[in-house]
């Protein structure tokens, strides 16, 4: 009979929160997305995406049945005012994480005006750029932050009250 394993109910936290994951006990082995061979595993800041993530275990009893489950962790950046997600627009950064030169291609976009900004973790702007998006297949930006301190950043696309964030790693 296949193991039973819950990693219980989808999860909202901060960004600045960590949380751990807990398949169970009495399984042989365990095999996360992360790549983790755990019972356990602790999703910290640097773990995750602004966003929507899943994590999924796999597990092993003695008679090398397995079982699976996952779990969808929403990190909110947490400012104090609740922004709607522009959930149309497909940010890609490479590489990340880097040493400060990044690539950012944005498709998916409505014919609009957005603004593309990259803070520091302390919220200070270290890039901007308005973007009219007139129906392109993908608008890209070569960035370099090579001068920056090495650190999280985030990259902001916002428009119409709307924001998508995602998080680059200067090394």
């Amino acid at each position: 009979e296949a193991p039973v394993v819950n990693l219980g109910n989808d999860t909202n936290i901060c960004w600045t929160q960590n949380i751990t994951f807990d398949a169970g006990t009495g399984f042989t082995s365990y095999l996360w997305s992360t790549g983790a061979t755990t019972q356990t595993i602790n999703v910290d800041s640097l773990s995750f995406n602004i966003g929507s993530n899943e994590y999924t275990v796999r597990v092993m009893n003695s008679v090398q049945c397995s079982g699976s489950d996952s779990i969808n962790l929403v990190v909110d950046p947490c400012t104090g005012i609740p922004t709607p997600e522009l959930s149309s627009a497909d940010i890609r950064i490479f590489p990340n994480p880097s040493r400060g030169l990044f690539q950012i291609d944005i498709s998916g976009l409505e014919n609009t005006d957005y603004d593309l900004s990259i803070y520091n973790s302390i919220g200070s702007k270290v890039f901007g750029d308005k973007v009219n998006y007139s129906g392109q297949s993908k608008k890209s930006w070569k960035i370099d932050l090579s001068t920056y301190s090495k650190g999280i950043y985030f990259v902001r696309l916002q428009s119409k009250g709307q924001i998508k964030v995602k998080r680059i790693i200067i090394q």
